[in-house]
């Protein structure tokens, strides 16, 4: 066991999710007799070092999550706490639900990614604990066109320097903290939890991702993170 490798976790499951088309609340949604956010989750048990996990949920579901989550056997200590409009109002607000000093180390993983692995999550804490902040990405596979108002073509970067970020993306709870109030008091609105190291200046690690850690946005993807399941190339 890392004994001096200690993280909190941040699972932003507040979203309602319109893009996958249907009713209920995205990382609700069932998954081959679970739902989303519950086998995201156990991706987190059992992990060295971990200590508690926020889970920001809708405000007005609150109670009705709580009492839902404590229904699976995930051996995980929860904190629950009411998300924001915007992502990072509800990152901000499970990061104060932890109540962790600057230092400690805080992970911040997608409720609509869970095929994450448990070697990706130790690997991107480990590498925020010596650089401050880390995420996990993979190389742009397509050609990037940069578009124009117009509807033109302005350019066409080289691909080969670009990534695609996903999470889980780590860093000091002190870094979030002020890169998010930052953000907020010059109206920026970030488009991923990295972002508010980089407003700070803060230089982010990239660990090497895997494409199937893919994020569940579309009726496509849920319908293809089904049939993962039900092959049994994806747990």
């Amino acid at each position: 066991m890392e004994e001096d490798l200690t993280f909190s976790v941040i699972i932003p499951a507040a979203g309602v999710g319109s893009r996958t088309g249907m009713p209920v609340p995205k990382p609700w949604l069932d998954l081959e007799g679970e739902p989303m956010v519950v086998r995201t989750l156990r991706k987190f048990v059992g992990l060295p070092g971990l200590r508690r996990v926020a889970l920001a949920v809708l405000p007005e579901e609150k109670q009705q999550r709580e009492e839902e989550i404590a229904g699976y056997d995930l051996s995980l200590e929860f904190v629950f706490c009411g998300g924001g409009d915007r992502r990072q109002d509800t990152v901000l607000a499970a990061l104060e639900s932890l109540e962790l000093d600057d230092d400690d180390l805080v992970l911040v993983h997608d409720a609509a990614r869970p095929f994450v692995t448990p070697s990706l999550i130790m690997e991107v804490a480990r590498r925020a604990r010596v650089n401050r902040a880390a995420i996990t990405a993979v190389p742009a596979e397509d050609t990037i066109k940069e578009v124009g108002a117009n509807g033109l073509i302005s350019s066409t970067p080289p691909r080969e320097r670009y990534m695609r970020a996903h999470t889980p993306q780590a860093m000091a709870a002190g870094i979030l903290r002020r890169g998010l109030a930052l953000a907020n008091e010059r109206g920026i609105e970030l488009s991923d939890d990295a972002g508010a190291a980089e407003l700070l200046g803060f230089k982010v690690a990239v660990v090497a991702g895997r494409r199937s850690n893919f994020k569940i946005t579309t009726a496509e993807d849920v319908a293809l993170a089904r049939f993962l399941l039900r092959e049994g190339t994806q747990q």
